[in-house]
């Protein structure tokens, strides 16, 4: 006589867990069907910027990025990616009024979060400031609660 016993594999996945590639894909907010993320700016060195704001991240190729509202003043700033050091470059003509000159930075924690550093120059005023700031993906001031804050 053969006695049949059923065998039933058992096997567990973290839903939470994201699927990082480290590359600029990882800025985006795929996961909710975006072509774009949601990033909060957190300055730390500069006196004539706001402390928080919220910034978009676009992905244009894998060696370039877009950061929409750039020192929170409304416009897009071209971002040069190394995703073998994990660092970036950017420069340029902001607008008629500002331009940003040796602005670097780094990623770091897959992709969620940049550290930079530049100087911008008001073109009008004829004035520079160097500025800091942290960039954290999915720290948004628009998701975040101001009640009981």
């Amino acid at each position: 006589m053969t006695l049949a016993v059923p065998v039933m594999a058992v096997t567990s996945c973290s839903e939470d867990a994201p699927n990082y590639t480290n590359t600029p894909q990882d800025f985006l907010d795929k996961d909710l069907g975006k072509d774009y993320g949601d990033w909060g700016w957190e300055t730390e060195q500069a006196e004539d910027l706001s402390d928080k704001f919220d910034v978009q991240i676009r992905v244009i190729s894998d060696t370039q990025i877009t950061i929409s509202n750039f020192h929170n003043l409304g416009m897009a700033m071209s971002v040069d990616v190394d995703n073998v050091s994990k660092t970036i470059k950017f420069s340029g003509k902001l607008s008629s009024d500002y331009e940003i000159q040796a602005g670097t930075g780094t990623i770091t924690n897959g992709y969620q979060q940049m550290n930079i550093s530049y100087d911008i120059v008001d073109l009008n005023e004829e004035t520079t400031e160097h500025v800091k700031a942290k960039l954290i993906k999915n720290n948004v001031l628009s998701k975040k609660s101001v009640a009981g804050n």
